[in-house]
């Protein structure tokens, strides 16, 4: 049961030299929703021990708050990828459009579930900023990671994104051509019909 009366407690475990007891608050918090708790788990954004710092951002990610939006957007840079990925999949459920540059820069993310949990943030945030980068993420050399960006591409659905997964199926990777004509389908079901003859005619002109 939530209840404000056991924030204050949980801020003051937030100090205890245990990491997991320290874990536990902070996921603790998340749940309470609490706006005072944001200050201290922006604060153990900070903390030496990565599954302290996952928790935070966890926490943060259900609270909300504006506050603790480029708090969250820096973790994306964390040096453990750990945290860079729960950062990414917070930023995912806030759908902020701030986060739309840095969740670009994480396509490019050494450690590959960052990158998945990037691609489907972008798609969540559904910018058209992110469709390039999406197309080049076809090219990954993680399965996920290209199913995902197909999802978001499909998601965005944007005649910018039709117009690149056309131009797509010429590249000369067949994986990223299937994905592109996969994409191209997913995007097809979900449109309306008028929207669908205009795929079509493209299509038909791109492979003349």
């Amino acid at each position: 049961m939530k209840s404000e009366k056991a924030v204050e407690p949980l801020i003051m475990a937030l100090k205890d030299e245990i990491p997991r007891v320290w874990a536990a608050a902070a996921v603790a918090l998340g749940e309470i929703k609490s706006e005072k708790a944001v200050e201290p788990l922006i604060l153990a954004l900070k903390d030496g021990v990565p599954h302290v710092r996952a928790a935070a951002v966890e926490a943060l990610g259900e609270i909300k708050s504006e506050k603790a939006l480029e708090p969250l957007i820096e973790a994306l840079r964390d040096k453990n990828s750990g945290v860079r990925e729960e950062a990414a999949r917070v930023l995912e459920a806030i759908k902020s459009k701030k986060a739309i540059e840095p969740l670009i820069q994480a396509l490019k993310d050494e450690n590959r579930r960052v990158r998945q949990s990037a691609a489907g943030a972008l798609g969540e945030i559904k910018s058209e900023k992110a469709v390039e980068p999406l197309i080049q993420a076809l090219k990954d050399e993680d399965s996920w990671v290209r199913q995902i960006a197909v999802e978001a591409l499909v998601k965005i659905k944007s005649g910018k994104a039709v117009e690149l997964l056309i131009y797509a199926l010429n590249n000369e990777n067949s994986d990223v051509r299937r994905l592109a004509a996969h994409a191209l389908g997913e995007i097809y079901s979900k449109v309306k019909r008028r929207e669908k003859r205009q795929v079509l005619v493209q299509v038909s002109v791109s492979v003349k």
